[in-house]
């Protein structure tokens, strides 16, 4: 029953795309000269479904998690804050493109939805146990422990890394400035975990 959620929002998406495909501006080309208003309406909801089919095949089949409700709990609700994320993104840019005054408010709007959904997945990474599917394994570290260990270091990181996002979207100039912020903090927290995974590897 938990995947009537994410079939749900997929579902909202191809709906977005049905009623937006006809309003979308006649010059949108692809780079080969042919229309690509089909593609733009419909390949966000397409991704966000194939993206849902592979991790939940690629979960069912994984012969390391642990077999119980909670984990499985943990893996379902990390990946329909992906499908949702993936289907508000297309929202937003379908927005954007038949509204002009919405698509000035783009950049923040996109900015503010890969924060939340950062902080939304890192709140859950803590709660990760072993797998071959999510989370940041350990620097050539198989342990137990570890895994846990990195988990929980990894939530914080990707938290902080997602409040930086939203309050730079929020509060910085567009462009330039907001690009700079948001790329050093990807390349701090990049290092933070690196740093972290050959440290607890090595405790």
């Amino acid at each position: 029953m938990r995947s009537v959620r994410h079939l749900g929002a997929i579902a909202a998406g191809f709906v977005v795309s049905i009623v937006a495909v006809s309003r979308l501006p006649e010059a949108t080309v692809d780079v080969l000269g042919a229309p690509s208003g089909m593609v733009i309406a419909f390949l966000l909801p397409t991704a966000a479904a194939g993206v849902y089919a592979i991790l939940v095949r690629l979960w069912a089949r994984d012969p390391v998690r642990d077999r119980s409700q909670v984990v499985d709990g943990t893996f379902d609700a990390i990946v329909f804050r992906v499908v949702l994320f993936m289907v508000a993104l297309h929202v937003s840019i379908i927005g954007g493109l038949t509204n002009p005054r919405l698509a000035q408010l783009l950049p923040r709007i996109v900015g503010v939805l890969l924060g939340g959904v950062l902080i939304a997945v890192g709140n859950l990474l803590p709660r990760v146990t072993p797998n071959l599917v999510i989370g940041l394994r350990p620097w050539h570290g198989s342990s137990r422990t570890a895994w846990l260990r990195m988990q929980r270091i990894a939530g914080y990181t990707v938290v902080g890394l997602g409040a930086v996002i939203v309050l730079s979207a929020a509060l910085l100039p567009t462009g330039a400035v907001m690009r700079n912020v948001v790329s050093a903090a990807g390349l701090g927290a990049a290092c933070v975990l690196l740093a972290c995974s050959r440290k607890v590897t090595n405790a």
